[in-house]
């Protein structure tokens, strides 16, 4: 196939996803060497779209199949176009490759949005959907940041003697919440988040009652897998809005952790590192450092200890 039987929305897509990949946005697509989403098909679909659904409908006797293609109409567009391209043989070049799986993509949008259309709802209401969806787990990580905040607001008015000294880190593990990550990750299928400590294996426990700050080392979980492993350190003596630098994957990095509570923190770490094992790039326009706040997962809220409470004193209470 030579250059001029490719077709104009081929062109076009081509010279979209090329601008992207100029400005460093391809890693924010599936695909980072075809970077396009379904929505960068509808220009050239519109038209397609409005002539087909003119001439396909029930009551004029048309049949579906199970993924709802219309088998008078769909179809017959599905071979003809590719009765054009059944020529074409020998070694595939990158355009080629390119224009197939455009193609591919294309002719799925194209099912998709006569899908919608048949059952009433457009593509502005589906594309809501996944942002709402998205806005509304933003919202979630929000509110359990905002814990973390108010308690590190309430310690910024602290002194260290009032507040005591810290807390054992040793066992103690800390979910993560960073809208940072909701935006950029895969938060959607890989939501669990958090950072462990524990005694390093070659260690022996100190009594109880020394008052001797053991070492711990401990590791960051995102995105179904470590992301680092925190090298041994020993936990400051008492809470404080300092940021302390961790060294992670035997010095060769290090993490930022403000331990300024005894049941939340604040965690600093390098994008690279965030993505590290997702097998892409961070996106150009994801922040330097993300942000995350930990919260014991133990912890509980004084209101709900006090519901347990009065939970426990009704169970109790003779009926």
């Amino acid at each position: 196939m030579s250059s001029r039987d490719y077709p104009a929305w081929f062109w076009r897509l081509r010279d979209l996803y090329q601008d992207r990949k100029a400005r460093g946005q391809t890693n924010r697509y599936y695909d980072s060497d075809l970077a396009v989403e379904p929505k960068d098909f509808d220009e050239d679909l519109s038209d397609c779209s409005k002539d087909s659904e003119e001439s396909c409908s029930s009551e004029k006797g048309c049949k579906y199949d199970e993924d709802d293609m219309c088998l008078e109409h769909d179809i017959d567009e599905l071979s003809s176009e590719s009765s054009v391209l059944s020529d074409v043989s020998g070694e595939t070049s990158p355009t080629k490759a390119a224009y197939y799986a455009l193609k591919e993509q294309r002719e799925e949008r194209k099912t998709q949005l006569k899908v919608w259309k048949r059952q009433g709802m457009s593509e502005r209401q589906n594309e809501s959907v996944v942002e709402e969806a998205l806005q509304g787990d933003i919202k979630n990580e929000e509110r359990e940041i905002q814990k973390v905040k108010d308690a590190l607001a309430k310690t910024e008015k602290t002194s260290k003697m009032k507040s005591g000294p810290l807390k054992s880190l040793e066992d103690r593990l800390f979910r993560l919440f960073s809208t940072d990550h909701v935006q950029y990750c895969c938060y959607a299928t890989c939501p669990t988040t958090y950072v462990e400590f524990y005694a390093p294996e070659d260690s022996s426990p100190s009594p109880d009652d020394s008052g001797r700050r053991d070492p711990v080392e401990g590791h960051v979980y995102l995105i179904s897998e470590d992301v680092c492993n925190i090298d041994p350190f020993v936990r400051p003596k008492y809470p404080s809005t300092k940021f302390h630098q961790l060294k992670v994957n035997r010095g060769r990095r290090t993490v930022e952790v403000q331990f300024f509570h005894d049941h939340f923190l604040v965690l600093r770490m390098p994008r690279d590192i965030v993505f590290s094992h997702q097998g892409i790039h961070p996106p150009m326009d994801a922040p330097q450092f993300f942000t995350y706040y930990g919260i014991d997962k133990d912890y509980k809220a004084p209101e709900d200890r006090r519901e347990e409470k009065a939970k426990r004193r009704r169970s109790a209470s003779p009926q």
